[in-house]
């Protein structure tokens, strides 16, 4: 056999010389049949007339919430830190709005600074079971703003943010850890990156191997699972890390549209990405069965208050109570909890609004005094005399048997019993949070969110645009979340 002459460096990246690299060979079963290659070709299918009635609807309030969340997360002291620390060290400008800012920027730099405020105000959508996230915070605006540098339409983006949730939720539940690992080990940002890139690829139309290719860096380059950092006190500013969740998205989309590979198989295997990000069990079913059947999406909850979600079923059970036992009666009142609630969440009283997001005592303190955490939270109650006099009055107590639900379902069991100066008990227990938000209060949540930054009228016509996606282009509603 005769000696094949070298390779040239030239030669080597030549593309003409070369298969191009986002090709999966075509008689490789094995690539094929992955789990990459089942969502990438997936996520290159047109959806149009295929997303039920119900799901396209639930996904244009998905839309409006996360973009309520963004625009008013835009403008708090946390995003602008963010901000300044993130552009002060970009070579341009570039071309992409900031939704809720006179600013534009880079791609990358949008979608950081997005997916950071996304979050900020703890305020945007949830969804619980074995992929418990904030989903949006890494598809809502990564996916407006690609589409807003692609110029894409509104069908096209409602399909995008579609495929984001779906391919999110489920790499999300196929890499559910246990409860038992999850004491050590968890986060949500880390697999969230596959939302970003997922909605990213569609707009941009990449093809199957292209996809398999962003699956791969996407994965590759993910977070750490920080969830437990997150909590230790002081807690961190970062909190989940959807902004770099978010860029590594796209990012990855960006750079396997230009060729680069990635690893074929991210999620299967010994050293798939369930044990890169932590877990300790994969089930790949779960990501791959009934897809486009069985819509993962509809199961998306939204946030009645501006704070974490362990702390939900605590105030829907004070809003009742608080109704039956007037303040000046009230002797103690015991909050007995879940894990996460009563050990979590239970700290000193807070000097910060990212700290009162996760601080139960002081958040019934507020709900029970009248300034819930519904209408958001306030740097002018942070130290006030009369939460810190009530919050003495409360006690968290952890019950172990409220455990057992929420680590088999994400339930998030509490116990509220509020003792009067009497000696009189009054008891609420729920095992869940209230997750009924109509489609109307979803949308009195988005104009108490925006209308402070955007004006009454200009929110609405932002409202109208994003419930009629279809008749509307990415950029005409980007254009409509600048403020006046």
């Amino acid at each position: 056999m005769k000696n094949k002459p070298p390779v040239l460096a030239d030669q080597a990246l030549d593309p003409s010389s070369q298969i191009p690299p986002h090709q999966l060979p075509a008689s490789n079963h094995r690539y094929d049949s992955s789990t990459s290659a089942l969502l990438a070709r997936w996520v290159t299918e047109d959806l149009t007339n295929r997303i039920p009635g119900d799901v396209g609807e639930k996904m244009k309030l998905s839309i409006l919430d996360g973009l309520g969340c963004v625009i008013a997360g835009m403008n708090t002291q946390l995003t602008e830190i963010v901000l300044t620390g993130r552009l002060k060290h970009s070579g341009q400008a570039g071309p992409i709005l900031l939704p809720g800012r006179q600013l534009s920027c880079g791609l990358l730099d949008a979608t950081y600074i997005a997916g950071q405020a996304a979050n900020a105000l703890d305020f945007d959508d949830c969804y619980r079971g074995k992929a418990s996230s904030h989903p949006g915070a890494t598809i809502v605006a990564p996916a407006l703003l690609v589409a807003h540098a692609r110029d894409c339409h509104g069908h096209e983006l409602l399909q995008a943010v579609t495929k984001g949730y779906e391919v999110s939720l489920r790499v999300g539940q196929a890499v559910d850890a246990t409860a038992q690992r999850k004491e050590r080990v968890t986060g949500y940002s880390t697999w969230q990156v596959f939302g970003a890139v997922a909605s990213a690829a569609a707009l941009m139309r990449l093809d199957v191997g292209q996809i398999v290719n962003a699956l791969g860096l996407a994965g590759s380059q993910a977070p750490v699972p920080n969830v437990r950092k997150l909590v230790e006190l002081p807690f961190s500013w970062l909190k989940n890390g959807y902004g770099i969740s978010a860029e590594v998205g796209v990012l990855s989309a960006l750079l396997a549209e230009s060729g680069l590979r990635g690893p074929a198989e991210i999620f299967d295997g010994d050293s798939g990405f369930w044990i890169m990000c932590g877990s300790d069990r994969y089930d790949c079913e779960l990501a791959r069965e009934e897809l486009g059947i069985k819509w993962l999406s509809r199961e998306i909850e939204y946030k009645p208050y501006a704070c974490c979600q362990w702390t939900h079923t605590m105030l829907d059970c004070i809003s009742d109570l608080r109704h039956e036992v007037p303040l000046e009666r009230i002797e103690h009142l015991e909050i007995r909890g879940f894990v996460e609630l009563a050990v979590t969440l239970n700290a000193d009283l807070p000097d910060n609004i990212i700290d009162a997001q996760f601080n139960a005592r002081y958040l019934a303190a507020l709900a029970y005094l009248g300034r819930s955490p519904a209408n958001g939270l306030s740097t002018s109650d942070l130290g006030a005399d009369d939460v810190a006099a009530f919050a003495q009055k409360i006690s968290l107590v952890h019950d172990p048997l409220l455990d057992i639900p929420y680590h088999a379902r994400e339930a998030m069991p509490v116990q509220v019993t509020v003792t009067d100066i009497s000696g009189r008990r009054f008891v609420r227990a729920l095992q869940d949070p209230a997750i009924s938000m109509t489609p109307e209060q979803i949308k009195q949540k988005f104009q108490r969110l925006c209308a402070p930054i955007l004006g009454a009228a200009k929110t609405q016509r932002l409202l109208e645009a994003v419930l009629n996606i279809e008749k509307h282009s990415a950029r005409e509603i980007v254009n409509l979340t600048m403020p006046e």
